[in-house]
């Protein structure tokens, strides 16, 4: 069972480990060094929320399609559009 959430929908660090399918800790992690991760908000010195709209966007970004598939894609003739 899937639930939609809201691009808009502000969630935990909790909740954006699981929806990101990682450790919490790891979340932490990329926060405090801010050289990876998605982007964040910090309420207060000690609350952040994240994004559900950056947290799908930030999957997305690391999205990688193996270059078989690439391939495969591209010798659909019939998905080409005439010029």
């Amino acid at each position: 069972m899937t639930i939609e959430l809201p691009d808009a929908l502000a969630v935990d660090s909790k909740t954006a480990a699981e929806i990101l399918g990682i450790p919490e800790p790891t979340l932490r992690s990329w926060r405090c060094r801010q050289d990876n991760g998605p982007p964040f908000v910090r309420i207060s010195k000690t609350k952040v929320v994240y994004m559900v709209g950056d947290l799908r966007k930030y999957l997305e970004s690391r999205r990688v399609v193996p270059a078989h598939m690439q391939i495969a894609q591209q010798a659909k003739p019939w998905e080409q559009h005439a010029s």
